[in-house]
C-alpha cells in the first residue's frame, strides 16, 4: 500500500510532519531560556556589586530577586 504524500483533503498538512519533534524542541527552548535568564541576572548582580551599589554579588542577586517576586 502506498503512503499518501500530498495533504489529505480538508486536513491542512501532509503526513510527513512529525508531531513528536515539536514537543522536544519546546522543552529545549524552555531550558535555554531559563539558563539565559539566570546568566543575565548574574551579570547584573556582578555589575551592581562592582559599581558599589551592593557589597557583594550575592546581596545584589537578593535585591534583584526581591524585585522580580
Amino acid at each position: 500500500m502506498r503512503q499518501r504524500t500530498s495533504p489529505a483533503p480538508r486536513m491542512g498538512q501532509g503526513l510527513d510532519k512529525d508531531l513528536r519533534k515539536s514537543n522536544s524542541s519546546k522543552f529545549q527552548t524552555k531550558v535555554k531560556l531559563q539558563t539565559n535568564r539566570q546568566l543575565i541576572l548574574e551579570r547584573i548582580a556582578d555589575r551592581w556589586a562592582s559599581r558599589g551599589y551592593y557589597r557583594t554579588p550575592t546581596r545584589a542577586m537578593f535585591a534583584l530577586l526581591q524585585g522580580v517576586l
